[in-house]
């Protein structure tokens, strides 16, 4: 009985390995084996601490009689102040961004912030 079941098994295996093709290059195995050993490291460690990972996103008509470097500081400053809001611990900023959109009714600034809170 146990035999039959690992012929049949091995006979499921053969059939599918025509079907499923498994592709890997090494010039990238290491840097993404690292990035991801990385990343599951510090995922453990925050869920360790009580800690999080999240990404905070303000969007906001641009104003054509400011200045447009202004309105990107101001945008950003007030996405920190909601990462700092969110939590009670230290906030530690990990990137920002920008991206201004053009619509049909003007500009529309974005500005986000990845923060660990």
């Amino acid at each position: 009985m146990l035999s039959k079941k690992i012929v049949l098994g091995i006979a499921v295996c053969a059939c599918l390995s025509g079907c499923v093709r498994v592709e890997m290059k090494p010039e990238k195995l290491v840097s993404e084996t690292v990035s991801a050993t990385k990343d599951a490291y510090q995922a453990i460690k925050r869920k360790a601490t009580g800690t999080q990972e999240r990404e905070f996103i303000h969007r906001m008509p641009m104003r054509s009689d400011a200045d447009s470097h202004a309105q990107v500081q101001e945008c950003i400053k007030f996405v920190k102040r909601l990462a700092e809001d969110a939590s009670e611990r230290k906030t530690q900023i990990l990137s920002e961004s920008t991206e201004v959109i053009n619509g049909e009714r003007g500009q529309t600034l974005t500005c986000a912030v990845r923060a660990i809170i």
